[in-house]
Order: C-alpha cells, then structure tokens, then sequence
C-alpha cells in the first residue's frame, strides 16, 4: 500500500547577522590569549613596516640635501690648456695665478678657497734613502702639490699628524702629507717620529696622514706637498 505523496517545504535558516556577531564575540571571548597576541603580532607588522619606509625616506633625504648642497656650494676652476713642451707655445699657457686662493678668500661669500695641482701620477716615493734594485722597496704613486687651504675644500680628516699651514709654504719646507692608501702601501703608521718619504729622490718630512671622503682627487692615495715645495 502506497502512502500518499506530501510536499515538504524548506524553511529558511532563521539565523542572522546579529547572529553571526553574537557568535563571532563569544569564539573571541573564549580565547582572550590569542586575541592579544594576533593583534599586537598585527600592529607590530604595521609599525614596523611603517618604521622601515620611514627610515629609507628620511636617510635618503639626507642623504640627496647633502649631495646637493655639496653641488650647489662648490665651485671648480680649472685651466684647460696643456702645455707643448719644446714649442714655441709654451710660454702662452693658461695657468692659474700663484695668489689664486688669496683671490679667492677675498671674495664674498666663500668660507673657504685652496688650490690642488697635479705634479705626476707615477712619482717613484721610498721610505728608505736608499733604493736597493734588488728589493722592490718603493711604489708609484701621485704627486699633488696644494695650497693649504685645499684640504679645507677637499674635506678631508686627519688621521693622524698635522695638516702643513702657510708658514711651511712661505718657508718653503720640504714637508708632506700622505693619504691613507698610500700610507699603507708605504707601510707608514705614525708620524711623531718624523718620517722621511724620498719623492724622486727628495726627502720630504711626513707630518700627517689624511683621508680623503668626499673629494674629487683621489688624495687618499696620494704624497701631497706644499705649492712652493
């Protein structure tokens, strides 16, 4: 015997979003650990994050202003003419006047003037008098002849020593500095017992070691003495 068919109806689900909150506060509710450490695992994401593109910007920056104020507040002058040497032009080179800097300084305006020239790349430079050609006992290296107001320019630090003042140049004293690579190459460490660096055969007293950071002449790996050296 078949029982007769009846239609069954499907009843909407009576549960609602206010529903849904109450159950989603009481499954929170229940685990008040976890809660705290997933949200400040949260918040120390963001605030790191935040913190590190923060950095970035702010060392960028920096760093950008100070490139440009560099950039902005140095001023290169320099003679392009070359010397023929054993031609009859020799003698109508451009050059930069002797009292260059003292012009300079006069100006308005300028905290600080020098003038930096370069005498040879390949000056042969021993600490020892003597040059055994047994022995490779000395090293090529360039030879810059400043004023001293160019290590002002330049901005280099002192490692150790002095700088040479306008006093050694009036006096012409045979006086040097060394920069830092070229220091090491000559295994040079201290100057308070007045080492002597033989510059082609000429003995130059070494007063300081510097390095150079920022400027734009390779210092650090250069002997540099006096103009009027």
């Amino acid at each position: 015997m078949k029982l007769p068919w009846r239609r069954r109806s499907v009843r909407a689900s009576a549960f609602g979003v206010r529903d849904l909150i109450d159950e989603s506060a009481t499954g929170v509710a229940a685990r008040p650990a976890r809660l705290v450490l997933t949200t400040s695992g949260t918040v120390l994401g963001i605030a790191a994050l935040v913190a590190t593109i923060g950095i970035a910007q702010t060392a960028n920056g920096q760093i950008v202003d100070r490139f440009d104020e560099y950039a902005a507040t140095q001023i290169v002058v320099e003679s392009t003419s070359q010397a023929v040497f054993g031609s009859d032009f020799e003698d109508n080179v451009a050059q930069l006047p002797w009292d260059a800097q003292d012009r300079l300084e006069r100006l308005n305006g300028v905290v600080a003037a020098g003038t930096i020239s370069r005498v040879t790349d390949s000056a042969e430079v021993s600490t020892i008098p003597v040059i055994d050609p047994t022995n490779e006992s000395s090293e090529f290296l360039q030879l810059f002849a400043v004023s001293p107001g160019a290590m002002v320019v330049e901005q280099t630090t002192l490692i150790t020593g002095r700088y040479f003042d306008s006093g050694h140049d009036l006096r012409r004293d045979r006086v040097a500095l060394v920069g830092r690579r070229a220091a090491d190459k000559l295994s040079l460490t201290r100057v308070d017992l007045l080492p002597v660096a033989f510059v082609n055969g000429v003995a130059y007293t070494v007063i300081g070691i510097i390095d150079d950071q920022s400027g734009s002449t390779s210092l650090a790996d250069a002997v540099i003495v006096p103009d009027s050296s």
